[in-house]
């Protein structure tokens, strides 16, 4: 299920958007043949607009950020539940979209997009470390990775795991991921929002309306 605010291309604009960049296997997160890169949740289709507008496009700062790039994408906002398995009704999914544009009006697009099993909504190119909710320490990429592939063998409907650093039990979802990062069935997209981040009460707004509290990811793309 998937619902579309599109907006006018930017200057330059006029193709689909490219595929979505793999993170360097020095900074892995997932390779071709984990459930990481299975999941395929940073990838989305567009409906191209009708117009063109010509767009000042500000160089990238320090860690990548600028509100966008002529012909492709380089920014998404995206939220998802703190519950990997809620899903809002389309009610509430349309509702959202229309709050997020009044908010982003400059976005080339909002979307909502769902999926019939939890799957993993990374931050890309952001992506640093996964590190344990208890004594902070980060994971070391194997344990993380190993964890991922066993969780994916009962499709993510377990994501229980026991840290290696201090034996806390927690959550897949729960590990502390920087860049932000989760697990969902649902999420709420803009793309090129023309913004660094979102507000915390449109974070807190968007939450009311999809009935749920949600988690913000900005993925560098």
């Amino acid at each position: 299920m998937r619902g579309i605010l599109p907006r006018p291309l930017r200057a330059g604009a006029g193709q689909p958007d490219a595929p979505v960049r793999a993170v360097p296997a020095e900074r892995l997160v997932a390779t071709a043949s984990t459930p990481l890169a299975r999941t395929g949740l940073g990838v989305r289709s567009t409906t191209p607009g009708t117009q063109s507008r010509p767009t000042l496009v500000a160089p990238p700062d320090r860690d990548g950020w600028c509100p966008g790039r002529p012909g492709g994408a380089a920014v998404r906002l995206r939220l998802i539940p703190i519950d990997p398995q809620y899903v809002p009704s389309e009610h509430q999914q349309a509702r959202a979209r229309k709050r997020l544009l009044q908010a982003l009006p400059a976005a080339d697009e909002i979307t909502t997009t769902t999926s019939n099993e939890v799957e993993f909504v990374d931050p890309g190119a952001n992506f640093v470390s996964v590190s344990c909710p208890s004594c902070r320490a980060e994971m070391d990429l194997k344990w993380w990775r190993n964890s991922v592939d066993v969780a994916y063998r009962d499709r993510f409907t377990d994501l229980a795991v026991t840290t290696p650093c201090c034996s806390t039990r927690t959550t897949l979802n729960d590990l502390v991921f920087d860049w932000p990062a989760g697990f969902s069935r649902f999420v709420l997209e803009a793309r090129n929002p023309g913004v660094r981040d979102l507000s915390v009460t449109l974070v807190a707004d968007l939450g009311r309306i999809l009935g749920c509290s949600l988690r913000p990811i900005r993925a560098r793309i």
